[in-house]
């Protein structure tokens, strides 16, 4: 290998760290070490020459050694810092006074005190095992409150780093707060109960059962006065301890896992179990704002900056999401963890810090609004998650997020080529691109509207009803006349444009509101319809269903492998492959083919599906983009993103085959697949 042995040393650095941030993917596909370390290294490669000995060994390794698939572009790790040092999650975070220390606990029973300024770990508090599921600065940040699954909430000496006392509980401990102006902590408990107990003393103040199931979280009001809980009852309640009493309660509908004060404020912001995030008033408990659908899946953590103007919040689905304090309007989404995020915590207005179950904390600059004015794929091109993506017959991709921006980019190059934006309301998009004679995009709009968008400017050339609330797809024929669309009202309509601009509703077919997830064409006419728990096949011209057995928990996408077979792949992580010319048959049993993605503790879930090959399909999910081999039956490359991947599409380029990937993070990931010029033949 040329270069020096500094050079050398930076490269086995390279793969180390490498190897450390993808050991969570090897531990699960060990077969895949190589591809994972492959493609990490070379986004995050410091060493001028890591790059040059990964190709080198691409293009003379085995083919059990070569990457399936090969990272063109890939959003880079947005964090400006990496902390590593827990073994297991990491559930709690807190930053101190000045911002300069950052506390974390984790899974593994640790607390581990940092440097917020170079990444430094300062020392380790054993907790004895237990989890770790909250953690707060006091005393000048010489002091310490965590609580945790031992049902202890602990107040920790900083200087000595040992444990002072400790205040038992009778279930497990969610949630702590500390007011130092009244010497004061409040705690969460899972026996639903909000206690507040004296900092100096083993003293309770005042202890409430202020809910029904779980309590999870709490925090002072800027005076002391009172305390505002979250619990899984779904309810939000205001506790005066003064009185020792639950002054206010409100229903929010979903589980209530972090509540976060603004500073000197009435204010305070609530992360939800639905995903959602919201904004309320504590003097009246009434809602200001909420974003629905903020978080694929659970929206767990959630940080007010300390001069009250964003919020941030994590989720299940691995996103870092900014807010504005004024409405709750987006500002960005952070790209870098692989993972759930638990925890998220502001050094300052500038800087987040967030902690995950990929093990890691991460602090992310976000003074620039990251998810605009970016001509590339290496940072986030949306500020939601990216819904759709499709390919063009040019080789191009089309993407659209959940406020109505859609993009077109080159693959190969990197560079967003045009943009525009529909306002349809808020939620997920849909895009479809024609074959090569059509001159418009369809777009489904979360208000139940179809936007005919004109192909080469983007711009909306006619809008037109069709079905009540969010379109779960949309997609053209072949031959560019007719367009297929669902909905989550549970119709599927097929509908054409007619001379004058008018639209005929060509065939339609119902089921019951929520039951329909996708609608796909197949050879001959017919419609596979991804119906909850069944794969449907509706026959237009008969109006006939059938029904194909052998599936999963919600089918949420369909696509052909090619002329014959057919893939569906199910909310619950099953993926099943049937011959698409004989749906109606029995006999097709016996052909049914499934692979679980679902057994992560994390229950991964799948969300898109696209074919790669006469016998791969590329499977967008909870974890990532992963390749599968539909006759082998096997996991044949997995990529980790940084959030939930929604959607997926395979490019025909000048460079062969090429991968697309959306995520909730708002990037785009493109993949060279094994078999074109930098892989071998396959």
């Amino acid at each position: 290998m040329p270069g020096t042995l500094v050079d050398r040393r930076g490269v086995l650095s390279d793969l180390k760290d490498a190897l450390g941030r993808e050991r969570h993917n090897v531990t699960r596909y060990p077969e895949l070490a190589w591809q994972q370390v492959h493609n990490r290294a070379r986004a995050d490669a410091r060493a001028a020459d890591t790059v040059a000995l990964l190709d080198r060994c691409a293009t003379t390794a085995t083919r059990l050694t070569t990457p399936w698939l090969r990272q063109l572009w890939a959003p880079r790790d947005m964090a400006e810092l990496v902390l590593q040092g827990h073994a297991d999650w990491v559930l709690a975070l807190s930053v101190s006074a000045s911002g300069k220390l950052l506390l974390t606990g984790g899974r593994d029973g640790m607390l581990y005190l940092w440097d917020g300024e170079t990444g430094r770990r300062v020392a380790g508090l054993d907790a004895r095992g237990a989890y770790v599921y909250g953690c707060v600065f006091w005393g000048q940040d010489r002091k310490a409150l965590s609580c945790g699954g031992d049902r202890l909430a602990c107040v920790w000496d900083l200087d000595s780093h040992k444990m002072e006392r400790a205040f038992e509980h009778p279930d497990e401990v969610r949630g702590c707060a500390v007011h130092e102006g009244r010497g004061l902590f409040a705690t969460a408990c899972y026996d639903g109960g909000v206690r507040v107990g004296s900092l100096s003393e083993p003293r309770l103040v005042c202890g409430i059962q202020a809910h029904g199931d779980r309590a999870n979280s709490v925090a002072f009001t800027p005076d002391g006065a009172y305390v505002v809980s979250g619990g899984r009852d779904g309810f939000l309640c205001v506790t005066d301890i003064a009185t020792g009493a639950v002054a206010r309660r409100a229903q929010t509908g979903s589980n209530c896992f972090k509540v976060a004060m603004f500073p000197g404020d009435a204010r305070f912001a609530v992360a939800h179990g639905d995903g959602d995030v919201s904004l309320w008033a504590v003097d009246t408990l009434r809602e200001i704002a909420r974003v629905r659908g903020a978080h694929r899946g659970e929206a767990n953590g959630c940080a007010v900056s300390a001069d009250g103007t964003r919020v941030a919040t994590g989720g299940t689905d691995g996103a870092v999401a900014i807010w504005s304090a004024d409405g709750l309007a987006p500002v960005a989404r952070l790209g870098g963890h692989g993972s759930a995020v638990f925890a998220c915590a502001f050094l300052s207005p500038d800087r987040v810090a967030t902690g995950s179950a990929d093990n890691t904390v991460r602090v992310f600059d976000v003074g620039r609004p990251l998810g605009e004015g970016h001509a590339d794929l290496e940072a986030p091109v949306f500020l939601g998650p990216v819904w759709s993506a499709v390919a063009e017959s040019g080789g191009t991709v089309v993407a659209a997020d959940g406020y109505g921006k859609i993009v077109r980019c080159d693959p190969l190059q990197g560079g967003v080529m045009e943009s525009g934006s529909i306002d349809a309301g808020q939620g997920p998009f849909r895009v479809s691109a024609p074959p090569s004679t059509g001159a418009h995009l369809a777009v489904g709009c979360p208000s139940g509207e179809v936007c005919l968008v004109e192909r080469a400017s983007f711009e909306l050339e006619q809008r037109w009803p069709c079905h009540e609330g969010w379109l779960t797809s949309c997609s053209w024929s072949v031959d560019g006349r007719d367009l297929l669309t669902s909905g989550i009202d549970g119709a599927v309509v097929i509908s054409r444009r007619v001379f004058g601009g008018g639209v005929l509703t060509r065939a339609k077919t119902s089921l019951a509101p929520d039951q329909v997830m996708s609608a796909s064409w197949l050879p001959g006419g017919q419609v596979a319809l991804g119906a909850k728990d069944s794969l449907l096949i509706w026959d237009p011209a008969s109006g006939v269903r059938t029904a194909v057995r052998g599936g999963g928990e919600g089918v949420v996408a369909t696509v052909a492998l090619d002329g014959r077979h057919a893939a569906a792949v199910f909310v619950d992580g099953r993926v099943a492959a049937f011959d698409a010319t004989l749906p109606g048959v029995e006999a097709t049993l016996d052909r049914v083919r499934h692979a679980t993605f679902g057994s992560h503790e994390l229950n991964q879930a799948v969300y898109a599906a696209a074919a790669s090959g006469p016998r791969t399909i590329a499977i967008g999910a909870t974890d990532g983009a992963t390749l599968w081999d539909v006759v082998a039956r096997r996991v044949v490359a997995h990529v980790p993103v940084s959030g939930a991947v929604y959607s997926v599409c395979v490019v025909e380029s000048r460079e062969g085959v090429l991968l697309c990937t959306g995520d909730t993070a708002g990037c785009l990931r493109v993949f060279q697949l094994r078999g074109t010029r930098e892989g071998g033949r396959r």
